[in-house]
């Protein structure tokens, strides 16, 4: 994240895998932000913390989401990227016809639909049903 591309930003998001290597940085983040936002003049909200790469058969990395909730400068995300091949593939150029054949048949692209619901309504849009 460039300091140029934060100051054209009201809201930022923090992706983390949650392990305690990968969080350790998150409040020097919040921290870095909002002293540039100060510098600026600008209000520059961290809208939370996405956890990515996320297992469900780690203890570790349910351990830290229980931390991460506890966070209070940045609100962890109810939505968890899990870790898996179409989500890791998506990169990927491939002809494809529906964001569905994209990012996969198995509920990938309705937790990216989800995470984008909870941005919009942390940000106060109002999405249509």
């Amino acid at each position: 994240m460039t300091l140029n591309g934060i100051s054209i930003s009201d809201y930022y998001v923090i992706p983390t895998i949650p392990d305690h290597l990968s969080t350790y940085g998150i409040k020097q983040i919040v921290d870095r932000v909002k002293d540039f936002a100060e510098t600026i003049g600008k209000t520059i909200t961290p809208l939370g913390i996405l956890a990515t790469k996320y297992r469900a058969q780690s203890s570790v990395h349910s351990a830290q989401l229980n931390i991460l909730k506890r966070y209070t400068e940045a609100p962890l995300f109810d939505t968890v990227i899990p870790e898996n091949n179409d989500i890791a593939q998506a990169a990927e150029f491939k002809a494809v016809s529906t964001m569905r054949q994209k990012w996969g048949y198995r509920g990938q692209f309705d937790i990216y639909r989800a995470f984008t619901k909870e941005i919009l309504d942390r940000v106060q849009v109002p999405v249509a049903q």
